[in-house]
């Protein structure tokens, strides 16, 4: 949180990282040996190392469950992320920011790298919407516009003037979507943002067309079009006479 990574990435670390180490009851019998421990803190630091085992594989499975029961402890303890308030107080200002961009993983990212390079023109209307505080300043210095928002509440979008969207595109696929699935963003989406139109993610064609149906403009299948960019390396070889 002091190091501005985001409350969230903070408990997530803290989460992961809670089982007592093995090293400590190398450490508490050295000190145990030496007179400096006695013998009912060894005892607490073996029972604490074994629940803390036991209670770790747990953890770390449903880590994004219980940091969201976290966070919403957090207003009660008068912890707040600094940089999403200012965002909140000025999301209204600068330029319209019509597309909008849900997630900023791998496929997030490369499409911001494809419009650096491509169409850099249009940077500022790009709203880009992540739980990751991280990527703020690194945007920021690419001249992209960063703004919090957890998708898997998307009711929290409207902060940031959703509907007056062109285009909203969620770069995520459900392995990657923590709490919500496209299907469901899609939903809300379609109500926040009737007029845009919605690029979703798949992870294969049976769901793209689900997608397609439900009302999605275009949907993303990243094996299928990384499957037709071989396709296209091969032909490509072979026109030039590399048979």
């Amino acid at each position: 949180h002091f190091l501005k990574m985001g409350l969230r990435n903070g408990l997530l670390t803290a989460l992961n990282l809670a089982q007592m180490s093995e090293f400590s009851l190398v450490i508490t019998a050295l000190g145990a040996n030496y007179g400096h421990v006695s013998e009912g803190l060894s005892s607490t630091v073996l029972a604490s190392m074994l629940v803390t085992s036991i209670l770790a594989t747990y953890i770390i499975t449903f880590n994004d469950t219980l940091t969201r029961a976290l966070l919403r402890a957090v207003p009660f303890l008068n912890i707040q992320e600094k940089e999403v308030q200012e965002e909140k107080t000025r999301h209204h200002e600068g330029p319209k920011r019509d597309i909008v961009l849900l997630g900023c993983y791998q496929a997030g990212m490369a499409f911001l790298e494809a419009v650096e390079a491509r169409g850099s023109h249009l940077k500022k209307r790009v709203l880009v919407v992540d739980y990751n505080a991280a990527l703020k300043d690194l945007l920021k210095s690419r001249g992209f516009h960063w703004v919090y928002g957890d998708l898997a509440h998307p009711e929290t979008l409207d902060h940031w003037g959703i509907g007056d969207a062109s285009f909203v595109i969620c770069s995520l696929s459900d392995t990657f979507l923590k709490g919500i699935t496209n299907r469901r963003l899609l939903a809300h989406l379609k109500q926040m943002a009737p007029q845009a139109h919605l690029i979703m993610t798949a992870e294969d064609n049976r769901e793209a067309a689900i997608l397609l149906k439900e009302g999605a403009k275009h949907v993303i299948v990243s094996e299928k079009l990384s499957g037709i960019r071989l396709f296209e390396f091969v032909t490509d070889d072979l026109d030039q006479g590399l048979e």
